[in-house]
């Protein structure tokens, strides 16, 4: 039991972390689209899901710096800020108000358990009887 919920975690953390890409961050956002032209980083995307965000919402999330030099420049001739380079990932804003579908037949599992093996949660044990 121990070795497939250890192997259920692996992939599911593999597949959380996947592959990452260089932004730049500043100000509360990852700007995800590489200098061109004249234009330094552009595009920027929330490093949070805002409110009334839904599951084809996507956002930022920071995974380190860049090691070396790791200064950017935002907006057009780089007058749009400093920022940091950084490595990020783009995520789906997670599920949070569909937690009761998934938590109901899991409660109803733990029941049909419990039921199962004969243990029963609303007696109490007989104490020293």
């Amino acid at each position: 039991m121990l070795k497939t919920i250890v192997l259920i975690l692996f992939f599911i953390s593999a597949f959380y972390l996947r592959s990452s890409a260089q932004g730049c961050r500043y100000g509360g956002a990852i700007y995800i689209s590489s200098p061109s032209g004249w234009y330094q980083w552009t595009n920027p995307v929330s490093e949070t899901c805002g409110a009334g965000a839904t599951t084809s919402t996507q956002y930022a999330r920071y995974i380190s710096n860049v090691s070396g030099p790791n200064t950017c420049y935002i907006g057009f001739w780089g007058l749009g800020g400093t920022g940091t380079l950084v490595n990020y990932a783009l995520l789906n804003c997670p599920i949070d108000d569909y937690l009761w579908v998934l938590i109901l037949p899991l409660a109803a599992f733990a029941i049909y358990m419990l039921r199962k093996r004969n243990l029963n949660l609303f007696t109490e044990p007989a104490l020293l009887a």
